[in-house]
């Protein structure tokens, strides 16, 4: 099981990491240079076609307990962007 976390067009995978804590450690070193929003959060779309954020220890506990697989990540400040990039990702397919 793994996560892709993408910002702009950029993608890494990696293994799930231990705690929310350490993904944003990872995400932050990950891309480095990109000029990350200073109060990023994650989203995912879930198995119902809902989007998902994912901010908090809570939360990425749920995200790994209902994973099947790989869980896409987008980063980006609000719902309202994540939407826009998770349609822009999905019409390139």
């Amino acid at each position: 099981m793994s996560f892709k976390i993408q910002y702009k067009n950029e993608c890494k995978k990696i293994k799930i990491p231990d705690n929310f804590e350490q993904l944003m450690s990872y995400t932050t070193r990950a891309f480095e240079g990109l000029d990350l929003p200073p109060k990023f959060k994650f989203y995912y779309l879930d198995s119902d076609g809902d989007m998902i954020s994912l901010s908090c220890q809570e939360d990425f506990t749920e995200a790994i307990d209902s994973m099947d697989g790989t869980i896409k990540l987008i980063i980006e400040e609000s719902l309202e962007s994540a939407k826009i990039s998770i349609d822009l990702d999905q019409s390139f397919r």
